[in-house]
This record gives structure tokens, C-alpha cells and sequence, in this order.
């Protein structure tokens, strides 16, 4: 089913998980925003947790109703689709979100992106850090 266009921006929903993770940093370490996990390409995922143990990334794919252009033209759908391989090959798991699944349009957060990646930690034993 299609949905219309979003008026939710990527940076938006960037910082409301940000200040949702802030909310758990009893039991989820802060993440790194922007970390560049390929060693030679310049690959980056939104926000990443390269030091626990455990390699956990979170895209926040935005764009995907933009007409003309944005991250979700053929070419943009290519390069992260290569991206998201060389994540996995080199260990990580992303979850995958848009920005209507962290806040809507009138800026109230929601919680399912948050359940998502603290019930990721728990899947792969990460222990709470209190």
C-alpha cells in the first residue's frame, strides 16, 4: 500500500531516536552518528555501536518519496544496496527505518524503532551496562 508523501525529514528523525537512545543510556551505549565502518570506502551508517562487542548500525533511509532525486533514485537504490553488503560481509547488523517509524509529522516520537534495536541487542546477548 502507498502511502503519501512524508513530511518527516531524515535529520528530524535522526534526533528524536537520538533523544529516545538518550533515555536507555542506562542500558544501550551511546552511538557513534555517522560512523564510517568500511575500512576503504566511505561508507558510513546514521548511527553505529562499533565497540560493544557486537556490531549493530541503524539507517534511517530518507527520501523515498522525494520527486527527483534523493537517496532513492536507481543509482542512490545501487549504492546503498552495496553498502548494506559490505556491512554485512564485514559483521554488522542494520536495521533498516524510515523516518515515519521514529516520529511523526506533528513531531511526536514513536517507540517502535527503539523497541527494535534494544530487542537486536538483547537477540545477540548484549548485557545491560548498569
Amino acid at each position: 500500500m502507498r502511502r503519501g508523501k512524508t513530511k518527516v525529514e531524515k535529520v528530524d528523525a535522526v534526533e528524536a531516536l537520538k533523544w529516545q537512545l538518550k533515555r536507555m543510556a542506562h542500558w544501550i551505549p551511546w552511538p557513534v552518528p555517522e560512523y564510517r565502518f568500511h575500512p576503504t570506502r566511505e561508507y558510513r551508517l546514521d548511527l553505529c555501536w562499533p565497540s560493544v562487542g557486537i556490531k549493530v548500525g541503524v539507517e534511517i533511509d530518507g527520501g523515498i518519496w522525494r520527486t527527483g532525486g534523493g537517496a532513492h533514485t536507481g543509482t542512490g537504490h545501487i549504492r546503498d544496496i552495496r553498502k548494506g553488503n559490505a556491512a554485512i560481509l564485514l559483521g554488522y547488523r542494520v536495521l533498516h527505518f524510515v523516518p515515519e517509524d521514529i516520529v511523526t509529522s506533528s513531531g511526536r516520537t514513536i517507540p517502535t524503532a527503539l523497541d527494535d534495536i534494544v530487542e537486536l541487542f538483547r537477540t545477540l546477548g548484549y548485557k545491560e551496562t548498569r
